[in-house]
C-alpha cells in the first residue's frame, strides 16, 4: 500500500466524519480521496478500522501540539 493513497483515506475519513457525523460509508471516503475500492480494503479491512485509525492518527496529532 503506497503511504500517499493511505494519508489520503485518513484524511477523507476525517473530513467526511466531520460533515457527515457517524453516518459516513466507505463510499464517501473512496469519492473523497479519489482511490478505488480496492486501495481502501488494502489498506483497511473495514470502515470502522479506516475510523478508528483516523482518530488515533488524530489523537497524535493533538498530543503532539499540547507537548
Amino acid at each position: 500500500m503506497d503511504e500517499v493513497q493511505r494519508t489520503r483515506i485518513l484524511e477523507a475519513m476525517a473530513q467526511a466524519m466531520s460533515e457527515h457525523g457517524p453516518g459516513v460509508t466507505v463510499a464517501d471516503v473512496i469519492a473523497r480521496s479519489r482511490v478505488s475500492s480496492g486501495a481502501f480494503h488494502e489498506a483497511f479491512p473495514d470502515r470502522e478500522a479506516c475510523l478508528l485509525a483516523a482518530v488515533i492518527g488524530g489523537l497524535a496529532v493533538a498530543a503532539c501540539s499540547v507537548n
